[in-house]
């Protein structure tokens, strides 16, 4: 190794270091946050709005008996308009523990 590349590569302890204060910090953050909520129930909205609609959560019609419009978004419309229902969303999600269970984990079953 000549001059110019010792002065141009940072060495590898310093490297590995810094790699292992970032994977430190990513497992001291909090583990599952509203907002982590609301995006999986936006990521699944066809079934959120299934299930919703299904047990009562979001109307399907409003008082003069016009439909509602779905939201392409109903994590974020449970968070505004459903709070309880979406507390206990966020219960039973966190309650997971990981992210392979929070995927496999299905529906109708975390929003009954």
């Amino acid at each position: 190794m000549n001059a110019f590349d010792a002065a141009t590569l940072r060495p590898v302890e310093q490297i590995e270091h810094h790699s292992q204060i970032l994977a430190q910090s990513w497992v001291r953050r909090a583990p599952w946050t509203r907002t982590c909520t609301a995006r999986w129930l936006n990521d699944r909205a066809d079934a959120v709005n299934a299930a919703t609609l299904r047990t009562g959560l979001m109307p399907s019609h409003r008082s003069d008996g016009a439909r509602h419009m779905l939201p392409k978004s109903p994590g974020d419309a449970l968070r505004v308009n459903n709070r309880g229902a979406f507390d206990r969303i966020h219960t039973r999600l966190f309650a997971l523990g990981n992210d392979a269970a929070r995927e496999a984990a299905l529906v109708p079953e975390i929003v009954r």
